[in-house]
């Protein structure tokens, strides 16, 4: 189940690139800065230069409308009962506005043993302690689903990686100037 769940993000991540990459991109934003981060044996590589943009985009695009029509949302109202809360959604796509998101990113740099390292990570506006505000409830959202998860705090280079560990499960971040990176790994972070 574990690998089908990850084969399903890996596919749907792998889509997204693709469209993104044959609608072609304007403006600054490069994947080469990130790219230079990761390890060349990286598996898969998504990146989205400007979160904003792409979700205007997507919203004049025909499946999005499709999406929208009534008879299309009545169908799917049953399945649609069994996903996350909408307002919980909307509440995190805000906070992703309010970062002012961009260059996000997420790279499987490895998969061995059926243990996949990710990592991920969005360049955003203002100061860390405006970030943290955010990303402080998104950690605490993670605990409240990780009873039980021991806190870490590991210096490395000038940098606080803090870590979540519970039992299989480490969820590693760690900024770095305007960036934030997450990784399920340490040593991959």
């Amino acid at each position: 189940m574990r690998r089908f769940f990850l084969l399903l993000i890996v596919g749907a991540a792998a889509a997204i690139g693709i469209w993104y990459g044959l609608r072609g991109r304007t403006g600054k934003s490069s994947p080469t800065l990130v790219t230079s981060l990761l390890p060349k044996e990286t598996l898969a590589f998504v990146h989205l230069p400007d979160f904003d943009k792409a979700r205007n985009q997507l919203r004049e695009t025909d499946l999005y409308k499709l999406w929208r029509e009534p008879a299309v949302q009545d169908f799917l109202q049953k399945p649609l009962s069994t996903m996350p809360n909408n307002a919980s959604v909307r509440q995190n796509l805000r906070e992703i506005e309010a970062l002012g998101v961009k260059d996000t990113f997420f790279a499987v740099t490895s998969c061995e043993n059926d243990e996949c390292r990710m990592v991920g990570g969005f360049e955003f506006k203002g100061g860390v302690p405006a970030a943290e505000a955010i990303i402080g409830k998104w950690r605490s959202r993670l605990r409240e689903k990780l009873p039980g998860a021991r806190d870490e705090t590991v210096e490395y280079q000038q940098h606080r990686i803090q870590t979540l560990r519970q039992e299989e499960i480490t969820v590693a971040t760690v900024y770095d100037g305007s960036r934030f990176f997450v990784a399920n790994d340490v040593a991959t972070l």
